[in-house]
């Protein structure tokens, strides 16, 4: 059974800050992207650039370490403000970074918010993605008391759809010109996942946490 203590529940209009959360897995450290991950997030960018800009879009994939800055100085600063939420992983048995998982769109009223991930080609085939979409899920659920995550995901994309399908989550239509990625306009197949959809392998990868640690950023 997953042990998930990201720590006292937050609702995302209360104006308060969120913790800081470093959640070890059986496979992965999940993280608050911050400036000092700027060197090892550049490294995982060059290597997955192609994948991203392809799925998500170049601007997701900036390509000078000084763009990798910006990026994440606007990601940490959303996080402050509760405008969405980026999550550096890397495996707990090395120092290199493997992916990156978001939340954003957030809407306070309706409490629900889109879900992105993308994992370097390297770790590709390792359970990992499905783990860190899993555990920004949870963050989704158990932190900010979101009631619903949505993963808009291109019908070509077979992969991110198959981590969506790990997850629980369920295939609810396909949407016409809903992604315009590089400029061009795509349909998309859209998934949504609720608290009791989310599923956790027993045994697989992340089946429990082994530490976490935490503290509140002031």
């Amino acid at each position: 059974m997953l042990r998930l203590q990201f720590g006292s529940r937050k609702h995302i209009d209360d104006g308060g800050p969120i913790l800081f959360v470093k959640a070890m897995t059986d496979s992965l450290l999940i993280e608050r992207i911050r400036p000092e991950h700027a060197g090892r997030f550049f490294d995982a960018v060059q290597s997955a650039a192609p994948q991203i800009a392809s799925w998500i879009g170049s601007h997701n994939a900036p390509p000078t370490m000084e763009d990798v800055r910006s990026f994440i100085r606007e990601w940490d600063e959303a996080w402050e403000s509760g405008e969405r939420y980026g999550f550096f992983a890397r495996e707990e048995s090395a120092d290199a970074c493997v992916g990156f998982g978001l939340l954003n769109s957030i809407h306070p009223r309706y409490r629900i918010a889109n879900l992105g991930y993308w994992i370097r080609p390297e770790s590709a085939g390792r359970g990992f993605a499905t783990e860190l979409a899993r555990q920004v899920a949870r963050f989704a659920f158990d932190e900010l008391d979101l009631v619903r995550v949505e993963l808009v995901i291109e019908p070509t994309n077979t992969a991110s759809r198959r981590v969506a399908e790990k997850l629980g989550a369920r295939q609810e239509g396909l949407l016409r010109n809903r992604l315009t990625i590089n400029g061009e306009v795509r349909d998309a197949l859209m998934y949504g996942l609720v608290p009791e959809d989310l599923k956790v392998v027993s045994g697989g990868p992340g089946a429990g946490y082994k530490s976490v640690e935490k503290r509140t950023l002031c």
